[in-house]
Parts: structure tokens; sequence; C-alpha cells
């Protein structure tokens, strides 16, 4: 049990790695776009990623996740922490 708790635990440190990974490089790139062109860039690439965003929802997988983790019961047997 205890290598188990180990294991699931250097996962999380690794998720919260890349969180924060991906929080600096988005940071990063904002502040470069802000110093390069000015605050009206931000917002054009902000609505960008947002669109971005938009057009790569799946519908039908999202509302398949909803009724799954939503009604079934515990998202912790979907992700396998069970």
């Amino acid at each position: 049990m205890l290598n188990s708790d180990k294991n699931n635990e250097l996962k999380q440190n690794e998720n919260e790695k890349e969180m924060s990974r991906l929080i600096n490089e988005t940071t990063t790139s904002l502040l470069r776009i802000y110093n390069a062109y000015g605050p009206q860039a931000v917002e054009d690439w902000e609505v960008n990623e947002l669109l971005e965003w938009t057009h790569n929802l799946n519908y039908d997988e999202y509302l398949l996740d909803w009724r799954t983790i939503g009604t079934s019961g515990s998202s912790n047997v979907i992700y396998g922490r069970v």
C-alpha cells in the first residue's frame, strides 16, 4: 500500500509540474505579446485562443463525460484512483 501511495504522490507532483510549466509558458507569451504589440494584441490573442478552444470541443464526448461523472458516481473510478 505504501508503494501505491508513493506512486500517486509522484503522479500528482508531475501533474503540478506540468501545470506550472503551462502557466509559465502562457504568462511569458502574454508578456511578450504585450511588450511587442500592446494591449490590443493581447486581447486579440485571448479571443483567438478562446475560438480555437471552442472549435476543438467535442460536444458528444463532453456529454458522455458529464453523464458518467456527473450522475453515475465518483470520478475516482473513472480516473483509476480507487
